[in-house]
């Protein structure tokens, strides 16, 4: 079984990297002479809407420029839009809003800040392949540089909702910002292929099935009706067992189930439910189902530990309720072992290392980066282990 590996709490042994260590030409993309990693893995089929930004043949190349003003804004106000010009490829746009966001992941302008671009800030209308915003992610807490990468992909293809993502570059007023994670952002096209998307998304950013924490479900799009939340709540309310019928009327068990069980294999426990109140997940109100449905947020802290048992450390309302309801319990330990199986068959280990191929020589470019070159090969390497031996260890973890 593998050991246990921390982020800021080991040094790794240094390992030599073999790479050219020239930063990516200004092109509009970053080519790859690694086998396309999509052929390794089923691809979920994929909305039009942003494909080129997510194909992963290539390493998208992005450009900001942003004025001497809106650098100073964002120094004093690093949370407010300014107006920036967004460049990929033969494609200007300009005025886009461009600021910082994360919170442990947070760093200034002038660091390696991650990004929130919204390209209709200023217009209304304007988009970008379809799409209304850009998120980077600078992966400050994440050594491997994949973690975002592999993790949502791993929920796609076992069927729960959620963001696609691939690495990207970035160039900001002429400066190599490096190697980023674009992720698809709390937006109407992260619902399409899955729900109708006439309902609600709320982040769980300190919200609970709690009444005292039912306001803390952040609302990112659609109408704020918290009824289905309401009602989730009492059905879980009390000590001890609760009725999965009842509950399921306004919360899809099956969908959570599914989605914890992703948690349990990619080793998501930075999320719900192994944070309370709820943090790192999104809810969607389906109001097709009527059902609320939970979808992944936050992943980047994933797979960094392989023995530590899934079912330890759930503190959330849900989480816990659910291991005292036997029928709850026993349905998420089968799921769990469902997935395992599911990715073994899939066998994800070629695809991760042409994704570790594609990205090599631009984690080593990437000077801005709060680690070294030699932590991003110890973290990569843990990463290959745990996923080659995840199936054994939860068969092990979760009898």
């Amino acid at each position: 079984m593998l050991t246990l590996l921390l982020p800021l709490a080991c040094t790794p042994t240094p390992v030599t990297i073999l790479v050219a260590t020239t930063p990516p030409s200004d092109t509009d993309t970053i080519p790859t002479d690694t086998a396309d990693p999509t052929e390794q893995v089923p691809a979920v089929e994929e909305p039009a809407v942003g494909a080129a930004l997510f194909d992963e043949s290539s390493i998208p190349h992005l450009e900001l420029l942003l004025s001497d003003a809106s650098m100073e804004a964002l120094r004093v106000d690093p949370r407010t839009y300014v107006p920036a010009t967004f460049i990929h490829g033969d494609v200007t746009l300009e005025p886009v809003g461009v600021r910082t966001k994360g919170s442990g992941s947070w760093q200034p302008i002038d660091d390696k800040p991650s990004l929130k671009i919204k390209i209709d800030e200023y217009e209304d209308e304007l988009r970008y392949l379809g799409m209304s915003e850009i998120t980077l992610n600078n992966m400050s807490s994440d050594y491997s540089m994949m973690h975002e990468r592999v993790a949502y992909r791993v929920f796609r293809d076992m069927g729960v909702p959620a963001s696609r993502t691939h690495h990207t570059w970035l160039t900001l007023n002429g400066d190599e910002y490096g190697l980023y994670t674009h992720i698809e952002g709390a937006t109407k096209t992260l619902i399409q292929p899955w729900y109708d998307d006439g309902g609600t998304l709320w982040e769980l950013a300190g919200g609970e099935f709690e009444d005292a924490y039912i306001d803390y479900f952040a609302q990112k799009f659609g109408p704020d009706d918290r009824s289905a939340i309401l009602a989730a709540t009492e059905a879980l309310a009390g000590d001890g067992a609760f009725d999965p019928e009842v509950l399921n009327q306004s919360l899809d068990l099956d969908v959570y189930l599914s989605y914890w069980a992703v948690c349990a294999w990619t080793g998501h426990y930075d999320g719900y439910p192994y944070r309370y109140p709820g943090d790192d997940a999104y809810v969607y109100f389906d109001p097709e189902s009527g059902q609320l449905k939970f979808l992944p947020h936050g992943v980047d802290e994933s797979f960094y530990y392989s023995d530590w048992l899934p079912q330890d450390g759930v503190t959330s309302r849900l989480g816990w309720k659910c291991l005292a309801t036997p029928e709850c319990e026993a349905a998420w330990r089968a799921r769990v072992h469902e997935v395992a199986q599911e990715m073994e068959v899939l066998d994800f280990g070629p695809w991760i290392k042409d994704v570790r191929a594609q990205i090599a020589e631009l984690t080593v470019a990437d000077t801005r980066k709060p680690y070294t070159d030699d932590n991003v090969t110890a973290y990569q390497d843990f990463l290959e282990d745990m996923v080659e031996n995840r199936t054994a260890q939860l068969e092990a973890l979760v009898p």
